[in-house]
């Protein structure tokens, strides 16, 4: 009976030292978890704030430090708009000069805004060598 004793005795240790490791192990779990979100608000502020400062700062002379910084947003964001010009030709499409939203490729007016729209060049030029190749 002691061998039972001692063996009912050890399994009962052991599922009490299992409990309290998963039960640490889930406090460790949560406070990383905490400490992720907490970092990721801390980013977000960051960014926030120097988007602010690109908003205010980014058309004047600034320090050299912050100048490359702004040109290397202005160079992607020109990079962004290329980039979705080619999208919206390859959907038929193109953008709006005054309103900035996406349009039939063959619409005169916007129908968000009204502007007039010109026909676009590159697209008028590439039909008329389709027309005098046929």
């Amino acid at each position: 009976m002691d061998i039972i004793e001692n063996i009912k005795g050890t399994i009962t240790e052991t599922g009490k030292k299992a409990v309290k490791k998963t039960k640490e192990l889930a406090e460790i779990a949560k406070l990383t978890s905490e400490i992720e979100d907490t970092k990721k608000l801390i980013n977000d502020v960051f960014s926030e704030m120097g988007k602010k400062y690109f908003e205010l700062y980014g058309n004047k002379e600034i320090d050299a430090e912050f100048s490359v910084n702004i040109a290397t947003v202005k160079n992607l964001t020109e990079r962004i708009e290329a980039l979705s010009k080619e999208r919206m030709q390859l959907r038929g499409m193109k953008m709006c000069s005054k309103c900035g939203k996406g349009i039939k490729d063959d619409f005169e007016f916007c129908p968000y805004c009204g502007t007039t729209l010109a026909r676009d060049e590159g697209k008028a030029e590439k039909e008329e060598e389709d027309e005098s190749a046929e």
